[in-house]
């Protein structure tokens, strides 16, 4: 696990979890935040009609990590090596919420 060099302040802590498990996350936090960096995210919709999405492009992921609050969890669907670096490094993971990076195919994921 990388873990960004902090200055004082408390980094997040980053989870794999499977689509099943973070159906169980959502059941237990309503305001979790889904980042879906999927190139098709447009095309084929997230799962769950109540999540709070954002279809992000690769090229704004710099920005939005930039707005997220620290005080909420964050999910992130389709993100490679690439994006995933870009989180951990990135000066703005800073906070209490933890972060989850989704594994698996959301087509095969039941909608809640």
């Amino acid at each position: 696990e990388v873990v960004p060099e902090s200055k004082g302040a408390q980094a997040r802590q980053m989870k794999w979890v499977s689509i099943d498990e973070f159906m169980m996350v959502l059941t237990e936090c309503h305001d979790v935040i889904v980042v879906d960096l999927r190139a098709d995210a447009p095309s084929i919709p997230f799962p769950v009609p109540t999540a709070i999405v954002l279809p992000v492009s690769p090229n704004e992921l710099d920005t939005v990590l930039e707005l997220l609050p620290a005080d909420r969890s964050v999910a992130f669907c389709g993100a490679s090596n690439l994006s995933i670096f870009m989180i951990i490094t990135s000066p703005c993971m800073e906070g209490s919420a933890p972060l989850y990076v989704l594994e698996g195919d959301l087509r095969l994921a039941e909608a809640a």
